[in-house]
């Protein structure tokens, strides 16, 4: 019956090469049960059966392999998502310590700034003269500018941290003075390592 099966294509051909193995594997079953009811040897039918050797076949149509390569592309994305995460969330970011000094002899409303306009702010404080203020950093940052007003001008104390950051190292506390500023846009300073705080 099988031999009149057309087996002009793949999944037709090993169709038939898959039922013709289940056929033969119920036969040689159905004599193995006669041999011991009539208590005989049994003598295998299909010898070849028995060789180690994978004898059912899988049909891969064109659907499957597409199925495949998505299923190969998705681990493969996966998996490059996670050498990225590991690559990028292992690195922590690095802060330096900025230390402004109002030395100016009058008091100052300072603000550090998260734009060049400074219209948002991270830092907002009021120095009296003499009285020092610290804020930590991204090392990363190349300008992290401070504005206050003083004789009713503004003034801008643009630092440059990261050139200060390279060349100090990390574990400084980076120091500026608020006499430093100059009309806004400010001329950039490199903040310089402070002096140890006195116990």
């Amino acid at each position: 019956m099988t031999a009149l099966v057309d087996d002009a294509d793949d999944r037709t051909r090993i169709a038939r090469q898959n039922l013709v193995y289940a056929v033969k594997q119920n036969l040689r079953q159905e004599s193995r049960r006669r041999a011991r009811e009539r208590h005989e040897p049994w003598l295998d039918p299909y010898p070849d059966l028995r060789a180690p050797e994978e004898h059912t076949g899988l049909a891969l149509t064109g659907g499957v392999k597409v199925a495949i390569g998505i299923g190969v592309l998705a681990a493969l994305a996966v998996f490059v998502g996670l050498v990225l995460a590991a690559a990028l969330g292992g690195e922590t970011t690095k802060t330096v310590t900025l230390r402004l000094v109002n030395d100016t002899g009058q008091s100052a409303a300072v603000r550090g700034c998260d734009d060049p306009d400074c219209t948002t702010t991270f830092m907002d404080r009021q120095l009296g003269p003499g009285v020092r203020t610290e804020a930590d950093v991204d090392a990363d940052t190349l300008v992290q500018l401070f504005t206050f007003e003083r004789s009713g001008a503004n003034e801008c104390l643009p630092l440059r941290v990261h050139d200060a950051f390279q060349r100090f190292g990390e574990d400084r506390v980076l120091a500026a003075r608020l006499s430093q500023a100059t009309p806004c846009p400010g001329t950039t300073v490199l903040p310089l390592p402070a002096e140890p705080t006195p116990i």
